[in-house]
């Protein structure tokens, strides 16, 4: 059963004040009321850890599956098409999808451990988590850099072979007679 943000907020609260309170208690039993205050915090503390783990999972996997989607339709309807895709950009594309998979496969992994398991593994799958979110940047930065460098390639051999024509054009027209 999850508990609202405000539930667990309150909580919090009522724990750490009895952790306070526990230090107000003679011995024994104010360490006890502070180590069972101390072991509810870290327990909620870790819960919510997990749910936010869960929820960034479940987000990159969604985000992950739309663009793995877009990009096959893309890469599938292009074959057929008139106008079909460049080498380069298809290759960049396949570069994408792959890296897109592999996080996908790994956040469908972390996201389907069992609640005793993801409660131990929570440091670990904060940095899979991180990791997936930052192999996404690279690979989209990487896109965008190649993307780039392939433009501007295709733009200056665009505009050398303009100046070409313009020159073999200049040079084919009669000169003026007056």
């Amino acid at each position: 059963m999850r508990l609202s943000a405000d539930t667990t907020s309150n909580l919090l609260k009522g724990l750490k004040a009895l952790q306070s309170a526990g230090e107000a208690i003679p011995a024994p039993a104010g360490g006890i009321v502070k180590c069972v205050a101390g072991v509810g915090i870290t327990l909620i503390e870790t819960a919510e850890r997990v749910r936010a783990n869960k929820e960034e999972c479940s987000d990159i996997a969604r985000r992950a599956a739309e663009q793995i989607l877009v990009l096959k339709s893309w890469l599938d309807h292009e074959e057929g098409s008139d106008e079909p895709l460049s080498d380069d950009l298809r290759d960049r594309l396949e570069r994408y999808l792959e890296v897109l998979t592999g996080v996908l496969t790994t956040v469908d992994r972390l996201g389907n451990y069992s609640r005793p398991k993801r409660i131990f593994k929570t440091a670990s799958i904060q940095d899979e988590t991180r990791d997936c979110l930052n192999r996404l940047n690279e690979a989209y930065q990487m896109y965008m850099f190649q993307f780039s460098l392939a433009a501007d390639t295709k733009l200056t051999s665009i505009l050398n072979r303009m100046q070409v024509m313009s020159l073999s054009a200049n040079a084919t027209l009669p000169a003026n007679q007056d």
